[in-house]
């Protein structure tokens, strides 16, 4: 018997590595991952980086985790990122399924191995460079710990050791530096813990196991001390500012989806499982003289019940209506040994005799049930957003020199940073986060600007961001002539049938999920063109870099960023710039604060030495037109050749120069070169009659 469950501990190692190292580096970085990306890069040592912690929402532990690893890698990559969390994954399964078979015996053990090893909300969160597998791993080292005290001073009647009290306070503070969703479980374990002794104990026992509870008590709130006033000051912002929320979905909309997720999916299988252990549970309490003589049994399922429904409480009280699945994580461990050994125990008292076939059956039904949906998470390209497919589109589909304008502010510097395209450029017009800056910003009105006047060409449509406030935002549809659908197929199919972990992926929009790309071709836009009564067209080429410096580029001077600023607020507004930098100091303090508010977020195209942009004449006949070139020199005066005919600029001003160009019918390039030591910044590039 041992010799079989060897093995069958043997294929559960097998099935929780493969489908969680397989694909490991595949999926693209989402925007918390990308956090630990830009750490592990970063020059920062690990003690310095805990040291200068900031956020106070949360805390480093898995951060540094991630660091240090990563670190060991020949590269900092989704793999290497990512390992930390698969490898606690793996060794959470074994622990819970190996403690499992050894209380109960192999089948019950096989059960919650292979339920475990594919279970798919375990799997994701092990995926990812994230919080929550570290947390279900410390969950797991915790309650196990915590759980075979309780039934020790039952049956033994002796308090806990000195050494014991050390390791369970090891074992609590891990479990606290995990997330702070994991307090309030720490807590309910521990007053279950110190009440256990009650009952039971000899009097000097009762008092030594209270001593040492309670100074393990004291040394945990020392060492968490730092945290805790991080957490009191996050939850007293939530009371103080009405506007203050954090990101998630409503708890009306998560509580419902916890449960049934946790064991395998909001779905059928979920609601079935869940539908099969309640009623087991009820029929076990029910035959109580079956269980009364399993301790470690009974106290499994209170603390189990009791434990969730703490959860219940502590996310919807200091959530302030806002929750995360991820948030009841702490309780994942034990709830997944609760079910597998709860139906076993029920099976056992309906069919004596044949309880270890028929869980046997059940562990090779479910395995197989949970084998796809494990397989569409091993594969999933993006976590929701498919950034690869994103990216290799937008080069291969669009022209070269296409600025593509993203419905979110954050993508083009974070995650569309690491995830460029090559071809295109991918940047913003003006926040729209939260909903009350996209209102004020008028980021609808900006952006729509943006497209009509020509300074960006196309629209990545990610998020439909404040649709639900605002309403749908139909524009883009009606003004580009094309819409490209990029899909997360394996994402989809998680959505549809329910296996999708992240909230996110319920969206009613198919949110980020399904990204949208609308554009045109040249032919579109000169169409457009024509429509609109103009005869030439200009768009930008190959040979240009991108610049949008909404906040100073590292080793800018202030004052430098602030005339740039200036002046092409100013130009924006009133279609021309200044004759010299004096004027600049001139300007009333309200009209220079209107140009500054305003040029921050302009855009500029950065003229390399081969620069060049698609021209057309539209009509039949050769035709001289004038360029327009907005442009200014930061660094120093520029002197850039427009084919045939030299350009100055002088250092700081912005201005424009009007060249004339010769135009033959049809489509020809018209070439830009800049020294390659000099920096031009161009704001804008039109031609005129």
């Amino acid at each position: 018997m041992r010799r079989h469950w060897y093995l069958g501990l043997a294929l559960i190692a097998v099935v929780a590595g493969m489908t969680r190292f397989q694909y490991l580096g595949r999926s693209a970085l989402r925007a918390d991952e990308l956090n630990r990306y830009l750490e592990g890069r970063s020059p920062v040592s690990l003690v310095a980086y805990w040291r200068d912690w900031q956020p106070t929402n949360q805390m480093p532990l898995q951060n540094v985790l991630a660091m240090g690893v990563a670190r060991l890698f020949p590269e900092v990559n989704e793999f290497s990122l990512r390992f930390p969390g698969a490898v606690l994954g793996v060794l959470t399964v074994l622990i819970l399924a190996g403690w499992t078979g050894r209380r109960w015996g192999p089948a019950p053990g096989l059960l919650a191995g292979l339920w475990l090893a594919l279970n798919p909300y375990h799997l994701y969160e092990s995926r990812e460079a994230y919080y929550y597998g570290l947390l279900m791993f410390a969950a797991t080292l915790f309650s196990l710990y915590t759980l075979e005290w309780i039934v020790c001073l039952r049956a033994e009647r002796r308090a806990l050791s000195i050494r014991a009290a050390l390791l369970w306070t090891a074992s609590a503070w891990l479990l606290c530096l995990s997330h702070m969703s994991a307090w309030m479980y720490a807590l309910v374990w521990g007053l279950a813990l110190l009440l256990a002794g009650i009952p039971g104990l000899p009097r000097a026992q009762r008092r030594a196991h209270f001593c040492r509870l309670a100074l393990s008590g004291l040394a945990l709130l020392f060492l968490m001390r730092r945290w805790i006033r991080d957490a009191i000051g996050e939850v007293s912002k939530v009371g103080a500012d009405p506007e203050y929320v954090y990101f998630g979905d409503s708890f009306a909309n998560v509580a419902p989806r916890v449960l049934p997720m946790f064991l395998a999916g909001y779905n059928a299988v979920g609601f079935a499982l869940l539908g099969l252990t309640i009623p087991a549970a009820l029929f076990l309490a029910w035959r109580w003289r079956a269980t009364a003589t399993d301790s470690r049994y009974v106290w499994l399922t209170g603390l189990t019940l009791v434990s969730v429904g703490a959860l219940y409480a502590y996310v919807g009280l200091i959530g302030g209506g806002v929750a995360k699945e991820t948030f009841f994580s702490a309780c994942w461990p034990v709830l997944l040994v609760w079910a597998p050994v709860t139906l076993w125990k029920a099976a056992r008292a309906l069919l004596p005799g044949q309880a270890p076939r028929w869980t046997l059956v059940a562990a090779a039904a479910l395995a197989l049930i949970l084998a796809r949906p494990a397989w569409f998470i091993m594969r999933l390209d993006g976590k929701p957003t498919p950034y690869h497919q994103i990216q290799a589109w937008l080069d291969r589909e669009l022209p070269p020199g296409t600025v593509v304008v993203v419905d979110r502010w954050f993508e083009p510097w974070v995650e569309m940073a690491i995830y460029a395209p090559t071809n295109v450029v991918v940047t913003f017009t003006v926040p729209d986060e939260p909903y009350r800056q996209f209102r004020e910003g008028d980021w609808r009105g900006v952006t729509q600007r943006a497209f009509e006047q020509g300074t960006a060409q196309a629209f990545l449509r990610l998020t439909r961001n404040h649709e639900e406030q605002a309403g749908p935002w139909d524009f883009p549809a009606r003004f580009f002539a094309r819409q490209a659908e990029i899909a997360n197929p394996e994402a989809l199919w998680l959505r549809r049938t329910g296996y999708a972990v992240m909230s996110g992926l319920y969206a009613p929009n198919t949110n980020r999920v399904v990204a949208h790309v609308f554009h045109n071709t040249d032919a579109d836009w000169a169409q457009r063109a024509r429509a609109a009564g103009r005869d030439t067209l200009l768009l930008f080429d190959v040979g240009w870099g991108h610049l949008k410096p909404w906040r100073p580029p590292p080793g800018w001077p202030p004052e430098l960023v602030q005339t740039l600023w200036l002046q092409a607020g100013a130009l924006l507004e009133r279609g021309h710039g200044f004759d010299d930098l004096r004027a600049l100091g001139q300007l009333p303090r309200p009209e220079a604060q209107r140009y500054l508010e305003q040029g921050q977020w302009a855009d500029y195209r950065i003229a390399g030495p081969h620069a060049r942009w698609r021209a057309y004449n539209l009509t039949d006949r050769e035709r001289t037109t004038q360029l327009h070139l907005t442009a200014i020199a930061l660094s120093g005066p520029v002197r850039a050749r427009l084919d045939d005919q030299t350009l100055s600029f002088p250092p700081q001003l912005m201005v424009t120069r009007q060249v004339p160009v010769t135009l033959r019918p049809g489509r020809q390039e018209i070439a830009l070169a800049v020294p390659p030591n000099q920096f031009l910044l161009v704001l804008r590039a039109t031609l005129q009659p």
